[in-house]
């Protein structure tokens, strides 16, 4: 079932008001897809040497006294590890590793680096020897916004750079405003645009209980049937 809330009926009323049947049943049928499928767009971003923008995003690293640094994932905490979306299995392939910013001794920072791959919506890419990819970005909630997040990326790029990475890839959501904003300021600049469509889980899940009550209802029909 659909609900629609006042402010959409009183939308709706006004399209049609305005523009007619056609562009209410147009507004009516895109709110029906948006209610089954799901829409993502995925913008993927590029850095090089050249890019690197030469603003002083280091200076939140120092007021807070942030150290930035390359570690085992077995060292840090599991549930962060977890808030991350990080997964311990993929380190067990020697081409990633894990980059932290901490802060009085506790990691405030993290992020993931690729050196050979990386997927994105079940589309694997494959990387250059002097590529690599930067995912799963992570600054604990109670210092978000404090500008962890750029300073990070900058000191990340800074070490990549250094041990003959020459270009450097991430991707973000496109409602992911915020680190939007966030890689801009370190000097990432969009280069390609991933657009998926799929099922909404709930809509498959009903859909699939409503074919097994069917499935089941024939079944014991069925079985009715041969017991007279």
């Amino acid at each position: 079932m659909i609900t629609t809330s006042k402010n959409k009926l009183h939308r709706y009323k006004t399209i049609y008001l305005r523009y007619g049947w056609w562009m209410f049943l147009r507004e009516i049928a895109l709110c029906i897809i948006r209610k089954i499928f799901t829409f993502n767009i995925t913008y993927i971003y590029k850095l090089d040497k050249a890019t690197v923008k030469s603003a002083n995003l280091l200076s939140c690293g120092k007021k807070l006294e942030i150290k930035f640094k390359f570690a085992s994932p077995k060292k840090i905490d599991p549930d962060l590890l977890k808030a991350a979306d990080i997964d311990l299995s993929w380190f067990k392939i020697p081409n990633k590793r894990i980059f932290i910013g901490l802060h009085k001794e506790k990691v405030i920072f993290i992020s993931i680096v690729s050196l050979k791959h990386f997927k994105i919506r079940n589309i694997r890419i494959i990387l250059p020897p002097d590529c690599a990819y930067i995912q799963n970005c992570y600054v604990v909630p109670e210092l978000r916004g404090k500008g962890i997040y750029p300073c990070g990326l900058k000191i990340l790029a800074n070490c990549l750079f250094n041990e003959s990475i020459n270009y450097l890839y991430l991707s973000v959501e496109f409602e992911n405003e915020a680190s939007l904003r966030g890689i801009k300021k370190v000097g990432f600049y969009s280069i390609a645009r991933i657009i998926t469509i799929g099922f909404r889980k709930k809509i498959i899940e009903n859909l699939w209980k409503w074919l097994n009550t069917l499935n089941n209802f024939e079944r014991k029909t069925w079985k009715i049937e041969l017991e007279k």
